[in-house]
């Protein structure tokens, strides 16, 4: 059953970890952090995180020990290549100055 639909007595942990998030807010506001500047940064963040993630999920799925037959053929490995290098250009186009 979908938590929306489910009775809140019997969806204590989906209701718990909302309640928790809703109170964090609450108490990031109250401290006076502006809640746009933490998403932007957060956002900034992931995406700096994110190629070296990319990259690992090539290697890992271009391995035949881990995938065994069914690792990433040419065409979707060349593809994974090609954003992981289009990301790490845009995170030093990112830190570049102006």
């Amino acid at each position: 059953m979908a938590p929306s639909t489910t009775p809140p007595r019997l969806a204590r942990p989906f209701y718990g970890v909302l309640a928790v998030a809703m109170l964090g807010g609450m108490i990031l506001n109250f401290m006076g952090l502006n809640a746009v500047s933490m998403l932007f940064w957060s956002a900034v963040i992931n995406g700096v995180l994110a190629s070296p993630l990319v990259v690992l999920v090539v290697l890992l799925t271009s391995d035949h020990t881990v995938m065994g037959r069914r690792i990433n053929g040419p065409l979707l490995r060349g593809l994974g290549w090609a954003a992981a290098i289009v990301m790490m250009a845009a995170t030093v186009a990112m830190c570049l100055p102006l």
